[in-house]
């Protein structure tokens, strides 16, 4: 198995963000691409949980 190596290649990263230890309270994602360990696209949204349940 090889190194990962963000510099080199093509990828994006997921950012998935709940409001409590449910997982059924997704409130937030963020994708981000990059290529040749460079910034080229972003998209960030909020999203409305199933619950109105916060801790």
């Amino acid at each position: 198995m090889h190194a990962f190596d963000p510099t080199r290649g093509e990828f994006i990263a997921i950012d998935f963000e709940t409001a409590n230890h449910s997982p059924a309270s997704a409130c937030a994602i963020g994708l981000v691409r990059f290529c040749g360990g460079r910034v080229i696209a972003e998209f960030k949204s909020l999203i409305r949980p199933h619950s109105r349940a916060f801790i």
